[in-house]
């Protein structure tokens, strides 16, 4: 079967070994992430990863060069870049999520690299694709391999992931490590001890809580700070959201939801970051530790505001630089009632944010 996306397929093994045919390989796609690769490949190769497969999008950070001389990363190069828009093909199935003008259909090339990194390395086999700042956690002393082999997963082609931003206590520890090298996954934090999302509605999961972003950006008033950006139906006077006995209402804001672990069929596709045309499982949910505040992002929003490379025009990297100017005039606490540290696997299932882990 001839690849729907053949004519963008010009991805180059520039580095590392042949891959492999068998095992739970990691694909990824990177640039400039040397601050997260150390503590990214140890936490995936004591879940028993077999190999990475990365797509490196012209780093220059040291990270070319420090996944050199891995033993077990792939690393791969394109042409494009991450940020490019390319037209579709004109076999590519239409989604509600995609946007079709009188033109036709523009689409982020990162979405075509998605489905290409499966279509050629894990063809129709178990594989885990995520971001370097996002950390799937299992229970103690379980592996993919693992987790592959349960009778669950044998009729599903697609375990999603809850994203769970984690954030240090206040702003003045997220300053502290401005200048720190590399993650420290040891280090005390935090995420939202709410369940996140409901495996069980119809088509994709509903929205429970709408997560620690959505919730800060409300408590700081970022919103009605940068109204223009905000999604269309979060445009509404901020002094007229409504209230419930159980406090203010929290408008959805950004998708928590994201595709992880997928044994992937011939002929799929990405439509975005967080939503593929391969259905996903209703009994597995995985956690995912997102590692969004971290020191590494005051470094972030300045390089994603430059090159305007991220969806929406970088949209929810200007929401965060107001965020941390807003967190600077103060409380600047993260925390609110139902925060919780993350320890163990438990703090995950206990929350509702690990499913099918009974």
């Amino acid at each position: 079967m001839t690849s729907r996306f053949a004519s963008f397929d010009d991805l180059e093994i520039v580095s590392g070994p042949d891959p492999a045919s068998d095992g739970v390989p990691l694909l990824g796609i990177i640039r400039n992430e040397m601050y997260f690769l150390p503590a990214f490949l140890a936490h995936y190769r004591r879940l028993g990863i077999s190999q990475f497969i990365l797509l490196n999008d012209g780093s220059d950070d040291g990270s070319t060069e420090y996944l050199n001389i891995q033993p077990d990363v792939v690393q791969l190069r394109s042409s494009l870049r991450y940020g490019d828009v390319v037209p579709t093909p004109e076999c590519f199935p239409v989604h509600p999520s995609i946007k079709v003008t009188k033109h036709g259909v523009d689409f982020r090339i990162l979405y075509i690299w998605r489905a290409l990194l499966n279509e050629k390395f894990a063809p129709n086999r178990w594989a885990l694709q995520v971001d370097l700042d996002e950390f799937v956690h299992l229970p103690s002393g379980m592996t993919f391999p693992d987790l592959i082999l349960r009778p669950e997963l044998a009729h599903t082609r697609q375990v999603l992931g809850v994203m769970l931003d984690l954030y240090p206590a206040d702003l003045a520890q997220l300053s502290g490590q401005r200048d720190a090298l590399h993650l420290d996954p040891a280090a005390r934090w935090y995420f939202d001890g709410e369940r996140h999302l409901d495996l069980s509605a119809q088509a994709y999961p509903a929205v429970l809580h709408p997560g620690a972003r959505a919730r800060l950006y409300l408590r700081y008033g970022v919103y009605g700070q940068l109204p223009e950006l905000a999604p269309r139906k979060l445009r509404t006077p901020w002094s007229r959201l409504r209230t419930t006995r159980l406090g203010l209402r929290i408008p959805r804001y950004n998708n928590l939801e994201k595709p992880v672990l997928m044994r992937w069929p011939a002929g799929a596709v990405y439509f975005n970051s967080h939503l593929t045309s391969v259905e996903p499982s209703k009994t597995t949910l995985l956690p995912i530790a997102h590692y969004r505040f971290t020191g590494r992002l005051y470094a972030k929003i300045q390089m994603a505001l430059a090159e305007n490379s991220y969806s929406a025009g970088s949209r929810d990297h200007r929401f965060l630089q107001a965020l941390i100017e807003r967190m600077e005039v103060g409380p600047g606490s993260f925390l609110y009632s139902k925060s919780r540290a993350l320890t163990r696997f438990s703090d995950f299932s206990q929350t509702g944010n690990a499913i099918g882990f009974d």
